[in-house]
């Protein structure tokens, strides 16, 4: 991606709680669900998306009450 391009992330539930990549994340007091964590990066003129990364998410996120 190039420099300044717009980045968002989603939190988006895995397909099997079998997945070892993906992890429990409790969010604003719901239930806690098995999932990853998904990046866009879109061009900022046209905010037609760029690039996706999925990653399982981070500590951080996954503590989020």
């Amino acid at each position: 991606m190039k420099i300044g391009t717009p980045v968002d992330a989603a939190i988006i539930a895995s397909a099997s709680e079998d997945d070892e990549e993906g992890h429990w994340v409790k969010y604003k007091r719901r239930p806690a669900f098995h999932c990853f964590k998904a990046h866009f990066g879109a061009y900022a003129d046209t905010a037609l998306v760029e690039e996706i990364a999925v990653t399982a998410p981070t500590p951080r996120t996954a503590r989020r009450s």
